[in-house]
């Protein structure tokens, strides 16, 4: 799933943080906002960590700031212990196929199906995956990469 960038310029008076926050409101779990603004909109940063976002601004020129604002990674955890090979054959592929780019899953197993190793081993060019075996469990961590 690719990002989509929605544009907002608030150099314009006519628009006020209520607009700003409307935009804010409608964007999709994958579309990035970015905001041209006459100045360094730092009061909007702790505004937008708060609900979810990240940041990265820059100055284009002295009164032309551009911040672009996108959600934070998420960060998801599986514990599979004890379930059955085809519960967790089931549940992986469902959460890799969740997966957007740059996002990162532990599964904890009590073993890893082939068949789930295989599908990673095939999709080499989509995840980056390592397993660990600390103890009688499976570490499994995927990182979505394309």
């Amino acid at each position: 799933m690719s990002q989509h960038t929605v544009e907002l310029d608030v150099r314009m008076d006519q628009i006020d943080f209520k607009d700003i926050m409307k935009a804010v409101q409608s964007l999709k779990e994958n579309e990035v906002l970015s905001l041209h603004s006459s100045f360094n909109p730092v009061p909007l940063y702790s505004i937008m960590k708060s609900k979810g976002f990240e940041y990265d601004s820059m100055q284009v020129a002295a009164n032309h700031w551009k911040v672009m604002f996108y959600r934070k990674k998420k960060e998801n955890h599986l514990n599979l212990l004890e379930l059955d090979a085809p519960m967790i054959i089931l549940k992986i592929l469902n959460a890799l196929e969740q997966l957007r780019r740059g996002d990162q899953i532990t599964i904890t197993v009590d073993h890893l199906p082939d068949l789930v190793q295989k599908q990673l081993e095939e999709s080499s060019l989509y995840y980056y995956y390592q397993i660990q075996s600390p103890g009688n469990h499976m570490i499994l961590q995927v990182t979505k990469v394309s």
